[in-house]
């Protein structure tokens, strides 16, 4: 048992033979991992039938079928609709992980909440196991208290951004060249992980020197961090060695605009310039100012018939998600059923302020280039309601190459707000 705030939670667990059938039993399906160095990060669809929190098991050896839970170490308890979890594992090889359903239920008469774990195992469906076969840092097998000493040992210094024509150049020294790295781009100073919120990540696993070609005409921040850091919600900013301080700005007339891969252009090419001296009578060639010429009295009683216009009032765009992300069906992998989560919570229900939080933690892990287009256009949405047009208008401009009818629509809408503010 455990106590909690007053309550006390019960969990039962089965260690006896199972009386539901595969069949109707609730349980996790679709396990699936995924192995980077030394994490291993788990997804699964949670069970429809059981709400409870789900309890990840992991052992060196594989599972008794009868009592998958009996001699195990204490699982990990994961709640319900996450979905996934990233397990760092210190010992290299082959490791079984078991996740099982359960269900909370208020018991009146013991005034208890009472949590009923299902440990039947569903072979291909909520066991599966994970070859963790990595090569260990010789630099960190020599340090005593591996997790102060990374912080020592392995980091990321010089990090520097460059002009370089129509690119800026990202260089950086990292003591592992084993660890992932990703690179995050913002147009605000980068100075602690909480800024990484409203970056964007230019490259995941890069190698330095690398070259980003950001927007013309803008000032960004740079900063690199260790990918395994993110999982772990460690990440440190160092100004000066993993973050840049000072802005850089590819020049706007370099001639292009948006990053290399996009085949369409944000915006259409601006007119050719027009010498004044030819344009307008009686302008003085040397000087470039016009000499005023008053209006015939024909011309002023011509004006003065013209009726004015009111103010163009631009009506507010209504929120809009594509089909994939609306459907109820939970399967596929876990950033598509986390993505939906959000998508079907906070963003339906017009919480904007909550699924800007969501959207942006959710796009601080590498996403697929389709799944990450989506999330921003949500995202860009979320802020354009919230009254953040200028941001709003940046992470539509991101996504014209995926979504080009989508993004125009929304660009032009962020452009008469920022025009009528």
């Amino acid at each position: 048992m455990m106590k909690k705030a007053g309550i006390i939670i019960l969990f039962i667990l089965f260690f006896s033979a199972p009386v539901f059938s595969q069949e109707s039993m609730p349980h996790v399906s679709e396990l699936q991992a995924e192995v980077r160095n030394n994490l291993i990060r788990l997804t699964w669809t949670d069970s429809p039938d059981a709400q409870g929190p789900v309890f990840v098991y992991s052992s060196n050896s594989p599972f008794d079928p009868a009592y998958p839970s009996l001699g195990q170490h204490q699982p990990v308890e994961v709640p319900y609709g996450v979905a996934s979890y990233i397990d760092e594992t210190e010992n290299s090889g082959i490791i079984h992980y078991f996740v099982a359903a359960s269900s909370s239920n208020w018991d009146q008469d013991k005034a208890l909440w009472v949590t009923e774990v299902y440990n039947l195992i569903i072979p291909l469906s909520n066991t599966i196991s994970a070859d963790a076969s990595f090569v260990a840092d010789p630099v960190l097998a020599t340090v005593s208290t591996p997790d102060d000493a990374r912080t020592e040992v392995e980091e990321i210094s010089a990090l520097q951004a460059v002009i370089d024509g129509e690119g800026v150049t990202i260089s950086f020294e990292a003591t592992n060249s084993l660890r992932n790295t990703v690179l995050y781009r913002s147009v605000q100073p980068i100075q602690g992980a909480e800024d990484l919120l409203r970056a964007v990540i230019v490259q995941a696993g890069l190698t330095s020197p690398f070259v980003d070609y950001p927007v013309p005409g803008i000032s960004y921040y740079y900063a690199v961090v260790f990918e395994d850091e993110l999982s772990r919600g460690s990440v440190k900013i160092v100004p000066r060695k993993n973050a840049t301080t000072e802005p850089v700005e590819v020049s706007s007339l370099i001639g292009r605009v948006g990053l290399p891969w996009a085949h369409i252009e944000p915006r259409s090419m601006p007119l050719p310039l027009m010498a004044l001296n030819y344009a307008v009578p009686g302008i003085d060639s040397f000087s470039e100012l016009s000499r005023s010429i008053p209006l015939s009295p024909e011309a002023a009683r011509a004006l003065s018939n013209i009726p004015k216009r009111n103010p163009e009032i631009v009506v507010p765009q209504k929120p809009r998600a594509f089909n994939v992300d609306l459907n109820k069906d939970n399967n596929g992998p876990g950033e598509e059923s986390d993505l939906k989560a959000i998508v079907q919570g906070s963003f339906l229900a017009q919480d904007w302020e909550k699924a800007i939080a969501e959207l942006r933690r959710y796009l601080t892990i590498p996403r697929s280039e389709l799944t990450e287009a989506r999330s921003r256009f949500y995202l860009g949405q979320s802020l354009f309601f919230s009254g953040n047009y200028r941001e709003a208008l940046f992470e539509f401009i991101m996504i014209k190459a995926q979504f080009p009818r989508e993004a125009t629509e929304w660009i032009d809408a962020s452009l008469a707000q920022l025009i009528n503010r």
